[in-house]
């Protein structure tokens, strides 16, 4: 049976090229603007796009549930149908919202990913896939630029919860990377709210993803990440969290909320946006930073 992380990866690919290449402003599910990134100035070293998503539409099904070990399509664990015999339908709640999508640029990710070589990585990798075994799902590799664009996504989470006003459990991401067909190349990361009820209709984040405030708030973002107040002890600390599979990350740096995660604050290492000068990495945001 094909690997579910393959299936999802193609689902992905096909939102990621949705969002990116079609015009979308008379579409119920999707209306988006997007502006040219060189009115973002130095964000353009770092983003090929920038694109602001007025209206989102998402619709949440529950097709079971699962005690102990989570589901996973083609593993050993069970999931529990919802009802005793079978139905034609299944429950489900249309949420609509907003969110501000980030691809990054290529021919800077691609020149990065060449010169980290972070050994931390590989600890991580094996940490992940042992914690995996033990709940009887497939394994799964991870590469350094699925650990860039979600550690971005949870620093960058963080703080638009101080500028735009959203509860912390409010926002979400979703990350589209490919980690296993390499002709589908994908590096985009979407922060998005949506809720039945007003919160998710505000515009305050579309706002934040105008340049003026989308410049300061992603400095803000990188900036703080460079400290953390369990310093020197969460920067130096190889593995740490969840089954250890994170490293240079903690709850006082890049935690966020369980619910706005996709990995459960797994798979976080802040050497990726700011560097380790011990280690002789350099972190994608560096220039930034030092701008």
């Amino acid at each position: 049976m094909e690997n579910p992380q393959k299936i999802e990866e193609n689902y992905r690919f096909q939102e990621y090229d949705f969002i990116l290449n079609k015009d979308s402003n008379d579409s119920a599910e999707l209306t988006k603007h997007k502006l040219d990134i060189s009115e973002y100035k130095e964000l353009e070293n770092f983003f090929s796009d920038i694109i602001l998503i007025d209206k989102l539409r998402e619709t949440r099904v529950q097709t079971g549930f699962s005690r102990i070990n989570p589901y996973e399509e083609g593993g050993g664990s069970f999931k529990q149908h919802l009802s005793s015999r079978p139905r034609k339908w299944l429950p489900a709640m249309v949420v609509n919202g907003e969110g501000i999508f980030f691809n990054f640029n290529s021919k800077t990710l691609n020149k990065w990913l060449e010169v980290f070589r972070d050994k931390k990585l590989e600890n991580l990798n094996y940490n992940y896939n042992e914690f995996r075994k033990k709940r009887k799902l497939h394994e799964r590799y991870i590469s350094s630029k699925f650990i860039l664009l979600h550690t971005f996504a949870h620093v960058l989470m963080n703080r638009l919860c101080f500028n735009c006003g959203y509860s912390s459990a409010a926002l979400r991401e979703r990350i589209y990377c490919n980690l296993y067909d390499e002709t589908k190349e994908m590096q985009g990361v979407l922060i998005y709210t949506s809720a039945g009820d007003s919160e998710g209709t505000l515009g305050g984040l579309v706002r934040e993803g105008e340049p003026l405030n989308l410049r300061k708030t992603i400095y803000e973002a990188i900036s703080k990440s460079v400290y953390c107040s369990y310093d020197p002890v969460c920067k130096q600390t190889k593995s740490q969290g969840l089954g250890g599979t994170n490293s240079s990350s903690c709850h006082a740096c890049t935690f966020v909320s369980e619910t706005s995660c996709e990995e459960n604050n797994q798979l976080l290492n802040r050497s990726t946006i700011i560097g380790d000068e011990d280690s002789k990495l350099t972190g994608y945001f560096e220039k930034l930073i030092n701008s």
